[in-house]
């Protein structure tokens, strides 16, 4: 029950985000950015090895884009 719990959490985080930051697939963050409403990028969810892999898979479906860059990834 907690992990379906963290999963619906998770979904609703990743689909409110604008971006998701991969580090390959190791670790993700989905962040949340709007120029002019937001003064700074939020962090929406943030997983590692399953998690990521279901972060990135979700983000695809929902049509979010996915890009890669190790330092933000690992930064935050």
């Amino acid at each position: 029950m907690h992990i379906e719990l963290l999963m619906q959490q998770t979904a609703s985080a990743v689909k409110r985000s604008t971006v998701v930051v991969t580090n390959p697939t190791r670790i993700v963050i989905a962040l949340e950015y709007r120029e002019g409403e937001i003064p700074l990028p939020i962090v929406r969810a943030k997983g590692e090895n399953l998690m990521a892999e279901y972060i990135i898979n979700l983000a695809r479906a929902e049509g979010i884009p996915v890009m890669e860059n190790v330092p933000l990834a690992r930064a935050s």
